[in-house]
Order: C-alpha cells, then structure tokens, then sequence
C-alpha cells in the first residue's frame, strides 16, 4: 500500500486511536472513512454497525499520512509533533497541518498559539526531525 493512502482514527471518547487489527475501517467511493463496529446483542447475535466518521467528528478524528517518514523511519501523519535542534541549539516543535492540498508544519510558538507562516513537508527536512508525539497527548 501507498503509505500516502494511509489513514490512522483516533477515538477522543476512549482517547486513544483505533487499533487497525481490531477495527475494520475502509474509504468509500466519495472519499467518506467508514467506520465497521461489532457488537453482540444480548441474545448473543452479532451485529455490524457502520458509522459515517464524517458524521462522527465529535467522537472521531481520521489522520491522514503524509507518506513522508522522521529520521528514524516512522510513518509521519496529520496531527504529529516533529522535533529537531536549531542551529543555537534551541528544541524546536512542529505540529504537521493539512491545508486543503498538501501537508505543511506550524511552527509552534506555544501550545496556544501557532506562526502563520506554514512551511512545506520535504523528504529531505522530514529526514532530520523526529515524531516527538502527537496532538492528542501533548498538553495545551
């Protein structure tokens, strides 16, 4: 698979993402995540239920990959907090943002306040940064 095409669900009710070998998820035609839940009745009949995650954003946040990887190897998606050392040795954080086309990084000032300037992803830049964690377990 296209590492691009990769997606990763984080559930905020249970805060933690979805483990893809326990939830079937799959991209219909027109781009929706959909969601396959099992559950058993109390009859003991199991039943399938599919959540629309569009319609579910309050529960759920689909992460897309950039298909880029951090210098040692990790998959880099939407919502990562990539970390490298400036020149004047400085710990610099970036979150990893989607605009309508491409990934970027904002630069973060702090935690409640991001730089309006958004720099590109590139392999090259992606290569000396490390995924220090991501939006859902860094305190704001």
């Amino acid at each position: 698979m296209d590492d691009s095409l990769r997606i990763r669900i984080f559930d905020k009710e249970f805060k933690q993402y979805i483990n893809p070998d326990d939830t079937d998820y799959y991209i219909d035609s027109s781009g929706r995540v959909i969601l396959e839940v099992e559950s058993i009745t109390e009859s003991g009949v199991v039943e399938f239920k599919y959540i629309d995650i569009a319609t579910e954003n309050d529960i759920y946040a689909v992460e897309r990959c950039t298909g880029l990887r951090d210098k040692n190897g990790r998959l880099i998606y939407e919502g990562d907090i990539l970390q490298y050392t400036d020149t004047n040795g400085f710990k610099i954080q970036q979150e990893v943002v989607w605009d309508s086309e491409n990934a970027r990084f904002a630069h973060v000032v702090d935690w409640g306040c991001f730089d309006r300037t958004f720099s590109p992803l590139e392999r090259e830049i992606c290569a000396l940064k490390e995924v220090v964690g991501n939006i859902h377990e860094v305190e704001k």
